[in-house]
């Protein structure tokens, strides 16, 4: 490898240009979707919002079985979109990826928690109005 295509690579990382991701079909899917952080970054992040949303069930334990399930499936899809939101969101893209998808992971358990009580109300609006 030319050190000059290192030093492009360094400097197009920080950019915001679409990063290198894996190989293959996850790799071009993720790049389809519109993830444009390597895939490190996304693993990382990944973890860090199912342990957001194991640590959100912890302050609450799930009255129901399958909400453990549904919270961890809602943690990794709040996640992802927030990976893919992150550079078009005002106050949230001066933070680290992985520090926005954690705090996505946190409200995984209160959304679990509306959808299972078929609650769509806006949460400043009364219940069941």
């Amino acid at each position: 490898m030319k050190l000059s295509y290192l030093a492009s690579a360094a400097a197009t990382a920080g950019a915001g240009i679409i990063a290198p991701s894996a190989p293959g079909l996850s790799g071009e899917f993720l790049k389809a979707a519109g993830v444009t952080i390597p895939m490190p970054v996304l693993a990382m992040g990944l973890c860090f919002s199912s342990a957001a949303g194991f640590i959100a069930m912890s302050f609450s334990p799930p009255e129901y079985r399958m909400d453990k399930w549904a919270t961890l499936f809602a943690a990794l899809l709040m996640g992802l979109l927030t990976a893919i939101l992150h550079p078009h969101i005002p106050y949230v893209k001066d933070l680290p990826v992985q520090a926005a998808m954690m705090i996505a992971g946190l409200g995984s358990k209160k959304g679990v928690d509306r959808v299972r009580d078929l609650d769509f109300s806006l949460p400043w609006s009364k219940k069941g109005t």
